[in-house]
């Protein structure tokens, strides 16, 4: 049937996007001409001697650092920094140097698994992964598989979700989801930085990056740099940036390792940002401190928003009995702010969605930065680009009238395109409470997971494990036994990042780049990667159903 067809455009993109690989970065390329494999001398645990050195990219964090793995008589030894990769500046941080534990932690995944006890417990027996797939298609006498849930649904392939976390090969589980045919989709961004990313793009038109190195006023609120996130730019941020003699003001209710590095620190009842950022807003209208040539070519409606924000009454004063900042303080820095304008930033920040009114506080800061006129331009808030890369298209939607659970419907009065801001990934919330409540359009009974785990991502962990365990299927493809992995039917081990090679990525922003991830030891026990993984599952499935 047409998932036959949909098998094969799996197969092409999947390759397609290996032949990229192969064609753009090859295995060497992160090491110099002058410096061949094998020949830099690297000092680890073990001694000085010579090695075997990969170049690969780590996968402990989204910033993706390069990385020159020590391998000794099959194991790795050391993870060092490549000092040839200009995105990561020759640093790899002490999560990146734990990438070797996750490789070797006992309690990785080693084998195809499938649950012979009740949901929850644990219990499961291994199996080849013939038996896994197999179980995948027809089940078992615990629980259904793909040909019985979609005969019983009548073919509806949207009766199957699935979900995916942050990773390189997270486009690869999409093309797979894809081919088969489902409108539900989600990945990681509803529980992390959907809002924030939403807030400013339809403001401003696309999520943006702070140019700390360059900035000379920065106004970081929720965000811990110092500590949560420790990249190549927090160093440099906190070395250089502030080393130079940029003035970097903390808004936080903890005194936290970044509120300690600041100049000014204040500590904001929490959940009160957006009358901070109106109060700050207020001034500068009053005042008329905003770059008016900016304001006069860019902004819409501008008018209108200044007039709300005056008649609405956001004084400082207003602001400081519910944030507890003084009104002093919010005039001091509004005031600052745009005296370094433009190469001011107020810091997007990243994880964000646990916040009732967070969309609108981001979209706040996205104007009251554009009122500065710091977007786009050396020191403020800038967009970058992304490299062009070809073969990395994918099939979107398969299905023309396709539609997602957690996609607000025509029939209550919202369009797709009404509540776009967040359909690309979905909404994790949303989806698992309109399937408990059964007020979605059709049953949603079966789950993939990949590299994910919703029961502790996701708010209520109670509702979340009655959730799958109403499913007749769950599918999880992971490294590690996390908690959602113990609800799952089948288990699929991945091997960790050292042991595969991904897909060739490209990374945008103000330094783009394009690499891939070589492997630096055969997967280990019986574990693969997930593009194998995913083409041994097309094959087993494809024509049966």
């Amino acid at each position: 049937m047409a998932i036959e067809i949909s098998r094969r455009r799996f197969l092409q993109g999947s390759v397609a996007m290996t032949v990229v690989g192969a064609m753009a970065v090859s295995p060497s390329s992160l090491i110099s001409s002058e410096e061949k494999e094998g020949e830099l001398s690297i000092t680890t645990k073990t001694g000085t001697g010579k090695a075997k050195l990969v170049p690969t990219l780590c996968e402990m964090c989204v910033n993706k650092c390069a990385a020159i793995a020590r391998v000794e008589n099959g194991i790795v030894t050391k993870l060092d920094p490549n000092p040839l990769f200009p995105k990561s500046r020759n640093m790899l941080c002490p999560r990146g140097n734990a990438g070797i534990q996750a490789l070797y932690d006992p309690d990785r995944l080693k084998y195809p698994l499938i649950r012979i006890g009740e949901k929850g417990e644990g219990k499961f027996k291994r199996v080849t992964w013939d038996e896994a797939y197999e179980a995948i298609l027809n089940g078992t006498d615990k629980f259904k598989g793909l040909k019985q849930i979609l005969d019983e649904e009548k073919d509806n392939r949207s009766t199957v979700a699935f979900c995916a976390g942050e990773g390189m090969a997270e486009h690869t589980f999409k093309i797979f989801y894809q081919a088969f045919g489902s409108a539900n989709w989600l990945n990681h961004a509803s529980l992390c930085l959907r809002t924030v990313v939403s807030g400013f793009g339809v403001t401003l038109g696309a999520y943006p990056q702070a140019d700390l190195e360059n900035a000379e006023y920065i106004i970081m609120a929720g965000a811990n740099r110092a500590e949560a996130i420790v990249t190549p730019d927090t160093m440099d941020f906190f070395k250089r940036t502030k080393g130079r003699g940029a003035k970097l003001i903390c808004i936080d209710p903890r005194f936290t390792n970044t509120a300690a590095k600041a100049d000014k620190w204040l500590p904001i009842k929490p959940g009160t940002d957006l009358a901070f950022v109106l109060a700050m807003t207020y001034v500068v209208l009053t005042e008329e401190l905003y770059n008016k040539e900016y304001v006069d070519k860019y902004f819409n409606d501008f008018d209108k928003y200044r007039d709300h924000i005056i008649n609405n009454k956001y004084t400082p004063q207003w602001a400081e009995k519910i944030t507890g900042i003084s009104a002093k303080d919010i005039i001091e820095i509004a005031r600052d702010f745009m005296k370094h304008a433009p190469k001011s930033v107020y810091y997007p920040g990243r994880r964000s969605t646990f916040a009732k009114n967070d969309f609108q506080l981001r979209r706040a800061m996205a104007i009251f930065q554009a009122l500065s006129g710091g977007i786009d331009t050396k020191g403020g808030l800038i967009f970058g680009k992304k490299l062009p890369l070809k073969g990395h298209e994918t099939i979107m939607p398969m299905y023309a009238q396709a539609q997602g659970v957690d996609v607000a419907r025509k029939k209550e009065g919202h369009g797709y395109s009404d509540c776009a801001v967040v359909s690309g990934g979905g909404s994790w919330i949303s989806f698992r409470n309109r399937i408990l409540d059964k007020t979605a359009p059709y049953p949603v009974r079966g789950l993939f997971i990949y590299k994910h785990n919703p029961i502790m991502n996701m708010p209520n962990r109670a509702k979340t494990e009655k959730f799958l365990k109403g499913l007749d299927l769950v599918v999880a493809i992971d490294t590690m036994p996390s908690d959602t992995v113990m609800f799952a039917d089948v288990v699929l081990p991945e091997c960790t990042y050292l042991e595969r090679t991904d897909p060739v990525k490209t990374f945008g922003g103000a330094e783009p780049a394009i690499a891939q991830r070589n492997k630096v030891i055969d997967p280990m026990y019986e574990t693969k990667p997930v593009i194998e993984i995913l083409r041994g599952l097309t094959k087993k499935i494809s024509k049966p159903l």
